[in-house]
């Protein structure tokens, strides 16, 4: 049935996009440098607020990958090993997760930052802000149609 279908669709685009950050996250950890300047907020004098480091940025990306595997899981398209609860947590886990990224921190990132007029905040805007709000409803709609 197509309503059946759509789970299974939201899985597999959530899956998907989460596997690429996690990817390009491990390409920063390894020492890349693709993209790093307008993905760390600057204060106001152009200087990066903070500096993660290789261990910092693997954290994200193994979490961003098991984010991917919840999604596909939970939306059977893999083979069920992790048990339902495990699931549903993980999916309000990350739900709450990217909600909070949306909400930001109320000065550099997040709709409701003040910080203006930086390459970071551009993309925050266009990019990772309604990225991150499509994340959260996406787990959450993962949860409540099945």
């Amino acid at each position: 049935m197509p309503g059946e279908l759509i789970p299974q669709i939201i899985a597999a685009i959530l899956s998907a996009v989460l596997l690429a950050i996690s990817l390009l996250h491990f390409h920063w950890a390894g020492g890349g440098h693709w993209m790093v300047d307008a993905t760390i907020p600057s204060t106001v004098d152009g200087k990066p607020l903070f500096s993660p480091t290789p261990k910092r940025t693997m954290l994200v990306a193994f979490g961003l990958a098991a984010g991917s595997l919840v999604a596909l899981e939970r939306g059977f398209l893999w083979p069920g090993y992790l048990p339902p609860h495990f699931l549903n947590t993980g999916c309000w886990i990350f739900s709450a997760i990217f909600a909070a990224r949306v909400v930001g921190d109320f000065h550099f990132m997040g709709l409701f930052r003040r910080v203006r007029g930086t390459r970071f905040s551009r993309m925050d805007g266009l990019v990772y802000t309604p990225l991150s709000a499509l994340f959260s409803l996406g787990f959450w709609a993962l949860l409540v149609m099945q």
